[in-house]
C-alpha cells in the first residue's frame, strides 16, 4: 500500500510541474498579445445563424447596425435555420427599415451527415463576397467597436481572429450558476488567447471569432470537418493556422467583447460541456497530447482521491491547493486585464465544478449525443431529431 501511494504522489507531482508549465505558456502567450495595427477598412460581412430566436435577434441585429465602423464596408448576414417562431417576421420588418445593410438567408435541408451550423453558414457564404467574414450568435449582442476592434487585427499576413464572449447577468440564472460558467468560460478563452500568443491555436467561439475568405478558402473550408456535430469555430481556425501561410490572433480589448445571456439550467450547462468536448477527437497529435495531459492530470486527481485518503494521506490536497494556485494567479491576471475581477469571488465553486465538468464534456461526448437549438445531436455523423 506505501508503494501505491508513493508511485501516486510521485506521478501527481509530476502532474502538477507540467500543469503549472502549462499555466505559465499561457499566462506568457497572453502578455505577448499586442494591439492589432490594421487601419483599411476591410469589406465585412457579419453572418448569425438563428434558429428561433424571436427573443434575441433584434438586439443583436440592432446592436450592430450602431457600430462605429463605416456602414458602407459591412453588411449584416442572417441565416435562418428553419426557424418555427416570429424570427423571420422580426428579421424582415428590420429589413424594411435597413434594405441595404441587413439581408436574410434560408438554409437549405440539410444532409444529416453534415452540420446544422456548417449547413447554416454555407449558405450564407455561397451568397456573400466580403474579404472578411465575421460571426457571432443570434443571442449575442456586440460592443459598439467590435467590428473596428476586430478590423484592426486583420493584418495582411492574419488569416483568423478569436475574441472574447461576456456573459450577462440576469434573474432567470442563480447567481453561483451565473458566476462557475462566466468564469469557466473566460478560462478556456484566456488558455486559447494564451497558446495564440504563443503561436499555437487552440480554441475558437463562434460567438465571436473572424476570418478572411482567401485563408478559409486555402485551409478547404469545411470540407473536412462538415460530417463533426461541432467544429464551425475551433476546427476552422486550426485548419487555417496549418496551411502555415496565417496567422491566427486574440482580441483582449474590452471593446472586442460580444455579450450573451448564460444558459439558466445545470442540465444546459453540462449539455454545452458535451457539445464542447465533443471537437477535442478531431485535434491534431499535438494539440491532442498538450491538451490531453491536462485531461490526464484532471483524471488523475479524481482517481487518487480515494486511494490516497484511504491510506490516511491528505496530499492530495497539497496538489489540489497547488492548481488552485496556479488556477488562481493567472485568472486574477486575465481579469484584471479585461476589468471582470469581479468574478473572482466565483473561484472557489468553479474550481470545485471545474474537473468534473471537463472530464464530462470529455467522457460523455464519447458515449451520449447532446442537445442544441432544439435537435438532438452526435458528435459524429450528426442526425437531428426535430424538436
Amino acid at each position: 500500500m506505501e508503494t501505491a501511494v508513493l508511485l501516486t504522489q510521485i506521478i501527481l507531482l509530476g502532474f502538477t510541474v507540467i500543469y503549472g508549465c502549462q499555466i505559465f505558456y499561457f499566462y506568457r502567450g497572453i502578455k505577448k498579445i499586442k494591439k492589432g495595427n490594421n487601419s483599411a477598412f476591410h469589406s465585412i460581412a457579419v453572418l448569425i445563424p438563428a434558429r428561433n430566436e424571436e427573443e434575441n435577434i433584434a438586439h443583436c441585429i440592432t446592436a450592430l447596425l450602431n457600430q462605429d465602423y463605416d456602414f458602407s464596408h459591412y453588411s449584416i448576414h442572417i441565416i435562418n435555420d428553419h426557424s418555427t417562431d416570429k424570427t423571420v417576421a422580426i428579421v424582415e420588418e428590420l429589413i424594411q427599415k435597413n434594405p441595404e445593410r441587413i439581408f436574410l438567408h434560408h438554409a437549405p435541408e440539410r444532409i444529416q451527415q453534415i452540420s446544422p451550423k456548417i449547413n447554416a453558414f454555407r449558405t450564407a457564404l455561397s451568397e456573400t463576397k466580403n474579404e472578411i467574414i465575421l460571426t457571432t450568435d443570434a443571442d449575442c449582442v456586440p460592443e459598439k467597436n467590435w467590428i473596428s476592434t476586430m478590423n484592426s487585427y486583420f493584418e495582411d499576413n492574419v488569416g483568423a481572429v478569436a475574441g472574447f464572449t461576456h456573459f450577462q447577468k440576469n434573474n432567470t440564472v442563480s447567481p453561483i450558476l451565473y458566476g462557475v460558467q462566466f468564469l469557466e468560460f473566460i478560462s478556456f478563452t484566456s488558455c486559447g488567447a494564451g497558446a495564440s500568443g504563443n503561436g499555437q491555436t487552440i480554441i475558437s467561439n463562434g460567438s465571436n471569432m473572424g476570418f478572411q475568405r482567401k485563408a478559409f478558402d486555402e485551409a478547404g473550408g469545411y470540407d473536412s470537418f462538415a460530417h463533426h456535430s461541432n467544429g464551425d469555430d475551433s476546427l476552422l481556425v486550426q485548419r487555417i493556422e496549418e496551411t502555415k501561410n496565417w496567422m491566427v490572433k486574440f482580441v483582449v480589448e474590452n471593446t472586442g467583447f460580444v455579450t450573451t445571456t448564460p444558459v439558466n439550467r445545470w442540465k444546459d450547462f453540462f449539455n454545452q460541456r458535451l457539445r464542447w468536448g465533443s471537437q477535442a477527437r478531431n485535434y491534431n497529435f499535438s494539440r491532442l497530447l498538450f491538451m490531453g495531459s491536462i485531461f490526464l492530470y484532471y483524471m488523475l486527481l479524481v482517481l487518487s482521491l480515494p486511494v490516497l485518503l484511504i491510506a490516511g494521506s491528505f496530499s492530495w490536497l497539497i496538489f489540489f491547493t497547488v492548481k488552485m494556485f496556479f488556477d488562481f494567479s493567472f485568472l486574477f491576471f486575465v481579469l484584471r486585464k479585461l476589468r471582470l475581477r469581479n468574478l473572482l469571488q466565483y473561484f472557489f465553486p468553479a474550481a470545485l465544478i471545474h474537473i468534473p465538468s471537463v472530464l464530462y464534456g470529455v467522457l460523455g461526448s464519447l458515449f451520449f449525443n447532446y442537445t442544441w437549438k432544439e435537435r438532438v445531436l452526435r458528435p459524429v455523423n450528426t442526425q437531428s431529431a426535430q424538436g
